[in-house]
C-alpha cells in the first residue's frame, strides 16, 4: 500500500501543477479556446489512472501469470 500511497501523491502533485498551469494559460494565451468540460475531464482522467494503477497492483501482488493479460486489458 506504500507504493500506491506514493503514487497517489505524486498523481495529486501534478494534477494540481497541471490543473494551475492550464488555469494561467485558459485565462491569458488561449483564452478562446478555453472549455469549462476541461475540469471534468482532467479530473475523470486523475481518478481513472488512480483505479487503474491500484488494479494492476492488486494482480501483481497476488498473482504473477496474470500480470500480463491484466496490464494488457488495463
Amino acid at each position: 500500500m506504500q507504493v500506491l500511497k506514493k503514487f497517489l501523491i505524486k498523481e495529486i502533485v501534478f494534477t494540481v501543477s497541471l490543473g494551475l498551469i492550464a488555469y494561467i494559460l485558459f485565462l491569458t494565451v488561449f483564452k478562446s479556446y478555453y472549455l469549462p468540460v476541461f475540469w471534468i475531464i482532467l479530473g475523470m482522467v486523475s481518478v481513472l489512472t488512480g483505479m487503474l494503477h491500484y488494479s494492476i497492483l492488486q494482480v501483481s501482488n497476488k498473482e504473477v501469470s496474470k500480470f500480463s493479460s491484466r496490464f494488457m486489458m488495463v
